[in-house]
């Protein structure tokens, strides 16, 4: 974000003032410090105020080498985790399935519809578990 020309405030508010964050496929790329300080305080601030949605497909033990500051991925992940529940799908990625030719790729971006998808590969028969946090088992 522009710390130097002073617009980190106004960008700032675009990732803290929405209801709902969704932030796809974190991980993917390693973020830099900068990056990690600016991550950070974007969970921050939205920390028991909004909702923010994240998917990923590292395990929480990789996120000190994605983020860069193991000590800064601690504190990121202590606040996802507080009040958060999880969905862990089980199962091979669709592009995977397409790539392995399992599926036919019709040149169209988005979605197949429903029936251009194997009965066998449908989501129906991926793993799909919510795992709830202590506290969420608490109540």
């Amino acid at each position: 974000m522009s710390r130097v020309d002073n617009s980190f405030g106004q960008r700032l508010k675009k990732y803290t003032q929405p209801d709902l964050l969704v932030i796809d496929e974190l991980g993917l790329r390693k973020l830099n410090q900068t990056s990690v300080d600016d991550f950070y305080e974007v969970i921050a601030k939205r920390y028991e105020q909004r909702s923010t949605i994240i998917t990923y497909n590292k395990t929480f033990e990789e996120w000190g080498k994605i983020l860069f500051d193991p000590v800064l991925a601690t504190a990121i992940l202590d606040r996802f985790v507080h009040y958060c529940n999880f969905i862990v799908i089980n199962g091979d990625s669709y592009r995977m399935r397409e790539r392995e030719g399992l599926v036919s790729h019709t040149g169209k971006r988005g979605r197949p519809r429903k029936s251009a998808v194997p009965e066998e590969l449908s989501t129906d028969n991926v793993g799909l578990e919510v795992e709830e946090t202590e506290e969420e088992t608490l109540r």
